[in-house]
């Protein structure tokens, strides 16, 4: 089932992604995998899927790979 109404925007999970990388280097501490999904998060927003469900993401992908992979 492909529906993507919005129970959590993406831009809010970005957000929280967000202040974990903050929390991680005022702590000294590395977070490689938050590091990662905050910059998928950032890609998806300016992409214009900030406004969408966090599950969109999945839709982010499909048309990155179709973009790759013409």
């Amino acid at each position: 089932r492909r529906d993507f109404s919005i129970n959590f925007a993406q831009r809010l999970a970005a957000k929280d992604v967000r202040y974990l990388t903050e929390i991680a280097r005022f702590a000294k501490l590395p977070a490689p995998l938050a590091d990662r999904l905050l910059a998928i998060h950032d890609l998806a927003t300016m992409a214009g899927f900030g406004g969408r469900d966090v599950r969109a993401l999945l839709v982010y992908y499909e048309e990155r790979a179709a973009q790759m992979n013409p």
